[in-house]
């Protein structure tokens, strides 16, 4: 009789299964205790590929921490975009916590925060 393979992730795919199938309860079972599930959404997340990489400061801070700054003469929300990719970068080559300040120029009265 040949030998069936079983995933390495086989835990991985019981547990998620489950939490699917059940959700709330299986959150509560977790000791996770939650506002209710709406809907399970999708996990998949695409690679998202910055071709300039280049941020105006970072300095690191005395309590290990890096503040990221950035000036623009311009409001726009895929910059703000832009420099979320920027900081997750930085976060996964030094995992230190990021603090990210955009100052713009006299022009810009408005700006999402």
């Amino acid at each position: 009789m040949p030998k069936k393979k079983i995933s390495e992730k086989n835990y991985d795919i019981i547990f998620k299964a489950m939490t699917e199938q059940f959700g709330q309860k299986a959150l509560n079972f977790y000791g996770i205790y939650t506002a209710p599930i709406l809907r399970v959404e999708p996990t998949d997340l695409p690679v998202i590929d910055v071709n300039e990489r280049r941020m105006d400061f970072v300095f690191l801070l005395q309590d290990d921490t890096y503040l990221h700054l950035e000036f623009q003469t311009t409001f726009n929300i895929n910059d703000l975009k832009r420099f979320k990719l920027y900081d997750t970068a930085l976060y996964d080559k030094t995992g230190r916590n990021i603090y990210t300040y955009v100052i713009y120029g006299a022009d810009i009265t408005k700006a999402d925060e």
